[in-house]
């Protein structure tokens, strides 16, 4: 591998960054850069996919369930999905058996199209900026659009990524798959000659981010095939910013109308003030006798003692670090009020 310095007029394909490291493999130049961990070729000509039939390896069921099983969980019914780069559809298959979609549409520039016509919906010949373009495809129109083994092929990946954002609904999701790096835990680096990028987690992340998008689910060391047996898979969404505005998320799910809460600690500030309707809360109670006849969040804080006069009372545990020895007290001394207890711990973890 020969290096150089010489990086004038080379920016990154990801974050712009103008300092790269240029070296050679094989003949054919690449620029790495030491901000966002992206490579990029930098003289490779483009591949004629309209003459090459995609999707020969990497379509074995457990590769293709075990991105089904990545994906479907994230999804509602009824979604109307786009697979970019889809070759002969065998990830539309098996995630078609596996969901409820009312639209699978693709696009695919290779002669495996032909077969991807089997499979899905509708299969577009042309790349995303075409159609979108020539009025074929509509702006936010899908709810799910995946491209697994695809942004690695692609010149323009500002472009790509910037039309994905085009064609997701508000609400909607992506799902990309690419190498990790060389792809291989053992190979140091990918010759492939179709391939234009090599992405790190950092650099995918970093991509999508600069676009407006958050990772949801992120992960590496997916199979794809005995070449790339590492692979990166991530489910993202636009960002939203939260709203300023308190809701119910934690409250909602109480199964009561009212709890007494047990503790006026931290838990309270950084999480019932935010997720708990304080019409839910009957009153607090706290064994720090400063505590109590104050109020918290507009409810009164009285002594434990408080609970012993109510009828099978429940009790939300609002201790994450003392929560093993408060309902042990409770279970001890409060076994005649027949106390049902909830724990602010397992009301977050629950879905």
């Amino acid at each position: 591998m020969n290096t150089s310095d010489d990086s004038t007029a080379i920016l990154c394909a990801v974050c712009a960054n103008e300092s790269l490291l240029v070296y050679e493999i094989g003949g054919l130049k690449r620029a790495s850069c030491s901000v966002c961990h992206h490579t990029q070729r930098i003289d490779s000509s483009n591949f004629a996919y309209e003459n090459y039939a995609m999707g020969g390896t990497a379509t074995s069921s457990e590769r293709l369930q075990s991105q089904a099983d990545f994906i479907v969980p994230h999804l509602k019914t009824g979604t109307r999905a786009l697979e970019i780069g889809c070759a002969k559809g065998d990830l539309a298959r098996v995630l078609r058996a596996s969901h409820e979609f009312s639209k699978y549409d693709a696009i695919e520039l290779s002669p495996a199209s032909e077969i991807a016509k089997t499979v899905v919906d509708k299969v577009f010949g042309s790349p995303s900026t075409q159609l979108l373009k020539e009025g074929l495809i509509e702006s936010a129109h899908y709810d799910l659009i995946l491209a697994s083994h695809c942004l690695e092929h692609l010149t323009d990946l500002q472009k790509e990524v910037e039309n994905i954002k085009r064609l997701l609904s508000p609400d909607g999701l992506i799902f990309i798959e690419v190498p990790n790096i060389s792809g291989s835990s053992v190979l140091p680096f990918d010759d492939n000659r179709t391939h234009l990028h090599f992405f790190s987690v950092t650099s995918l992340s970093h991509l999508f981010a600069m676009h407006g998008f958050e990772i949801q689910t992120a992960t590496t060391g997916a199979w794809h095939d005995a070449r790339y047996s590492d692979s990166i898979r991530v489910i993202a969404k636009k960002y939203r910013p939260q709203p300023a505005a308190k809701n119910t998320l934690l409250s909602d799910k109480l199964d009561v109308d009212k709890v007494i809460v047990w503790g006026v600690g931290k838990m309270t500030a950084e999480v019932l003030e935010h997720f708990v309707d304080p019409q839910r809360i009957d009153y607090f109670v706290d064994r720090d006798v400063q505590k109590q006849g104050t109020f918290c969040m507009n409810r009164p804080v009285r002594s434990p003692l408080a609970i012993l006069e109510e009828k099978s009372p429940v009790v939300l545990i609002n201790s994450l670090e003392f929560e093993a020895s408060i309902r042990s007290h409770l279970e001890e001394q409060f076994k005649e009020a027949n106390v049902r207890i909830i724990s602010i711990g397992k009301l977050m973890a629950s879905s």
